[in-house]
């Protein structure tokens, strides 16, 4: 294992999430078009520096790679066992197991994405802010007219 320089942000917001096997699921289509549970903080990452908030949601990532049977890249792969080593208690390494469950709704959330971003035909805009959560928030509408010369 490479060691890298995990981020002080990020280490703290692993080191406070406690796994919770009753913790509710739901699912997340941007960033990282999958299912998350609740104790798993997806939805605080808000007060992370963005360079934390990268590397959790590289997390996430990876995890659904590891779902799909898919190989990390270097990068990825050296943030996924520091953080499992430096946090095996963590709730997002507590949920591994591809499940049916797990893998219809990766399918479902990969396909209300791909909707999503289809559904900006060419008479549409999107603007695009940081969300509640950190998170990119899409907002889709009609383009203006463009003014007759």
């Amino acid at each position: 294992m490479n060691v890298m320089k995990l981020n002080a942000s990020t280490r703290r917001f692993l080191k406070a999430l406690k796994h919770d096997p009753s913790s509710r699921g739901s699912f997340m289509y941007i960033p990282f078009s999958g299912p998350y549970w609740e104790d798993e903080g997806a939805k605080d990452l808000h007060p992370l520096t963005r360079v934390a908030k990268h590397e959790v949601i590289a997390l996430f990532g990876s995890r659904i790679k590891k779902w799909l049977g898919q190989s990390l890249s270097k990068e990825e792969q050296d943030l996924w066992d520091q953080c499992l080593a430096e946090f095996p208690g963590c709730p997002i390494f507590k949920r591994m197991e591809a499940t049916p469950e797990i893998m219809n709704d990766l399918k479902e959330c990969a396909g209300g994405t791909m909707a999503f971003f289809e559904s900006f035909g060419e008479g549409t805009e999107v603007d695009v802010e940081e969300g509640e959560y950190g998170l990119l928030e899409l907002t889709r509408h009609p383009k203006p007219a463009e003014p007759k010369e």
